[in-house]
């Protein structure tokens, strides 16, 4: 899988209500399936479902204590995604902006505010 193709997968993740509350909880703290299942209110098995989505694209890794696995969230792998859509907006503001400025240029040479002062 190619980095644009796991951007992809990350993104397609994080865009269902659940996953996201998943990884703002363990953003906060590491938990297991039981303390997520609760602070969510919906079953063990569709958070573990959730989960095992989470882990499969790198975004959560467990870790097991004692007799529980406790889930943590990859921190680098959600920054790079950020940072992914920081850059992609940065490149369309200054596609935009420059735009913007190629309007009034020709603007102003076509019949614009040149064209009025002579």
């Amino acid at each position: 899988m190619n980095g644009e193709e796991q951007k992809i997968i990350i993104f397609r993740l994080l865009g269902d209500k659940t996953r996201f509350q998943i990884i703002k909880l363990l953003l906060e703290h590491d938990l297991c399936v039981g303390a997520l299942a609760h602070r969510l209110k919906i079953s063990k098995p569709a958070v573990s479902q959730h989960l095992r989505a989470l882990r499969e694209a790198g975004l959560v890794k467990g870790e097991k204590r004692g007799y529980w696995t406790h889930y943590k969230v990859e921190r680098e792998l959600l920054q790079k995604a950020a940072s992914f859509l920081q850059e992609m907006s940065a490149k369309q503001q200054k596609i935009y902006q420059t735009q913007k400025r190629g309007e009034k240029h020709f603007e102003n040479h076509r019949g614009g505010k040149l064209n009025q002062k002579i």
